[in-house]
């Protein structure tokens, strides 16, 4: 899978059913106030996606080709390393403002690369063209738990300053670290790996 879980699960249930353990980078986990569920989305998982939804909203070939080229054109696919997060808290809407957070992703020789662009989906778009192509949605709460919930695609430059591909082949993990502006000691990370030749988050 290229979906990592991160942060603390704050009493919600992931899609398996079971209670997510308390984890976090940094500070004590149960304080933390985000889970996050981020998905490398690679272009298998892209072009996967996007035939996937095509077959569902039962599209011409046309159509299917005018929604992948609008889709491209969007997140600017070519220009972007794509990673799709859904955010849950309990606590305050305002810890999903992204200006709350210091968000960026390391390498495994430690070379940080900060958004050009963070997303935010809106209501009136999560069935639409926009949406993440793959449905990966966990099962919601408890009935008695309320919880807010918010998706981004968080858009990465695909090439460093030199024009070497952030993924270039010697790169064998990825992480994905997520910190408080105002508290510099609440953080939270997940990793993906490369395992002969694919990724998979840890």
């Amino acid at each position: 899978m290229k979906t990592v879980q991160i942060g603390s699960g704050a009493g919600l249930r992931n899609s398996g059913g079971l209670r997510l353990p308390f984890s976090a980078g940094g500070g004590r986990a149960s304080d933390f106030p985000l889970f996050v569920e981020a998905t490398l989305m690679d272009s298998v998982l892209i072009e996967a996606g996007l035939r996937h939804f095509a077959g569902l909203a039962v599209m011409t070939a046309d159509e299917e080709a005018a929604y992948r080229a609008r889709y491209f054109k969007h997140f600017e696919v070519g220009g972007h390393l794509l990673i799709w997060c859904e955010l849950r808290t309990r606590y305050a809407a305002s810890y999903l403002n992204p200006d709350r957070w210091i968000i960026y992703i390391e390498d495994d020789e430690e070379n940080r690369f900060e958004p050009s662009q963070i997303m935010r989906e809106s209501p009136l778009y999560q069935h639409e063209i926009m949406a993440r192509p793959m449905a990966f949605h966990a099962e919601a709460s408890e009935p008695h738990e309320e919880f807010h919930r918010q998706s981004w695609m968080i858009c990465f430059p695909r090439t460093d300053r030199a024009g070497i591909p952030v993924l270039s082949q010697t790169v064998t993990s990825l992480k994905l670290v997520f910190q408080l502006i105002d508290d510099r000691d609440s953080r939270t990370e997940g990793t993906w790996s490369k395992e002969q030749g694919r990724w998979k988050g840890r």
